[in-house]
């Protein structure tokens, strides 16, 4: 949803700018630039559990004679040299125990190994339960200036959606892919005009998209412009459904904008200049109104 915090924490499940997770200080941050990353962050959120090594046979049957096959050769070596000492020391019961022995070693290792490979692979073969988490962002401290304006959308340079292909405001999506849970969301450029007749400008294609979606997921045939992206967000659909649902802000909303309040001054005529206030960056939070218009706000949000 904001395409400047590049980075990703698998573990408590933020989104940051920076290699390092502020919230928890793990620098292992998986890039979300990366195809591959954002396949381990999205198996890691939605619980597909990733490939993991299995150890071969060798190891297994080496793992079930140190653990079983030790105990079972010193009891067996304790039998025998009792059974020779009560035999009168005789050559042929000696050569005889020591046989039993060596065949109880053979025996007993091998069918511990059996149980220790039985045991492992039933329990390599139990489903996993993981509970999906959500990704959240972690934005830095507000900038100065930072306000909230409550207004309507007018005036827009219009974003497309991958889904409906219409132009807006600002979209988001939800559902579900193949390998993972699917939200997320994009902005335009727009001007806010508030209760008093004066246009803010807006530039939220780095802003938080809060828009709730009501509507239920729908199976949907991805398309070349859907598939591209999906796949820039590691959930390329190759196999099975993709459920999604879509909510769009487009001219005549009345949103709430929250971010740092600037102004800008713009030529006005031959030698004239206006200035005009805007609203932008990665600590813009878009959100929808209902109601009737409330009166401009141009308070500090505490």
């Amino acid at each position: 949803m904001v395409p400047d915090r590049t980075h990703a924490c698998a573990s408590c499940a933020t989104r940051f700018r920076g290699e390092r997770c502020p919230r928890c200080g793990n620098e292992a941050a998986l890039d979300l630039r990366s195809p591959r990353e954002r396949v381990l962050l999205v198996q890691a959120l939605s619980g597909v559990p990733s490939a993991e090594r299995r150890d071969g046979w060798l190891s297994r049957g080496i793992a079930g004679y140190m653990h079983w096959g030790i105990p079972g050769v010193a009891a067996l070596v304790f039998v025998g040299g009792a059974a020779s000492v009560n035999l009168a020391f005789g050559l042929v019961v000696a050569m005889f125990a020591v046989g039993v022995q060596a065949l109880g070693l053979v025996v007993v290792g091998g069918l511990l190994f059996l149980a220790q490979s039985a045991i492992q692979s039933a329990a390599e073969r139990r489903p996993r339960s993981r509970t999906p988490r959500k990704l959240s962002p972690v934005a830095g401290p507000r900038p100065a200036g930072y306000r909230t304006l409550s207004g309507t959308i007018r005036a827009v340079t219009p974003a497309r959606s991958p889904l409906s292909h219409a132009a807006c405001a600002a979209f988001r999506l939800r559902g579900e892919a193949p390998l993972g849970a699917v939200d997320d969301a994009g902005g335009a450029r727009f001007a806010l005009e508030l209760a008093d007749g004066e246009r803010i400008l807006v530039d939220a294609r780095q802003a938080w998209i809060d828009v709730p979606v009501r509507e239920a997921p729908r199976v949907v045939r991805p398309d070349a412009e859907l598939r591209r992206f999906l796949e820039e967000r590691g959930l390329a659909p190759e196999s099975g459904p993709v459920r999604l649902a879509e909510v769009r802000l487009e001219e005549g909303d009345r949103v709430k904008v929250s971010g740092p309040l600037d102004a800008r001054a713009d030529a006005d005529g031959y030698r004239g200049q206006k200035t005009t206030r805007t609203i932008g960056g990665p600590e813009v939070i878009l959100q929808p109104l209902r109601g009737p218009a409330p009166p401009v706000s141009d308070a500090s949000d505490a």
